[in-house]
């Protein structure tokens, strides 16, 4: 039973990671697309410098937390794989038969 529970949660981990890519890749959709509507806009100041440099640092923000999000989804499929293999290793097969 205690098996099960760590592959279900390997399962469970990859969604949620996967969920949160999903949403950092439209939020930072959203802020690219803003980023561009401000800049054609005939707002100009100091206001408008202030704010693109905020929404700048936004961007580089998600980006940096897309590309650690990528990295941890692919960890977490390696590990998935690793532990699926190490379920079906034969040594591992037979001290399940031997508890049973």
């Amino acid at each position: 039973m205690g098996q099960f529970h760590m592959n279900h949660s390997i399962y469970e981990c990859i969604d949620k990671f996967e969920q949160v890519e999903t949403v950092l890749h439209d939020t930072h959709t959203l802020a690219t697309n803003l980023e561009k509507r401000i800049k054609d806009m005939k707002w100009s100041g100091e206001h408008r410098d202030h704010f693109l440099a905020l929404l700048n640092i936004v961007l580089q923000y998600h980006s940096d937390l897309k590309e650690s999000g990528n990295e941890v989804c692919k960890v977490m499929k390696g590990l998935q794989t690793s532990f699926e293999g190490y379920e079906t290793m034969e040594s591992v097969t037979k001290i399940k038969g031997i508890e049973s």
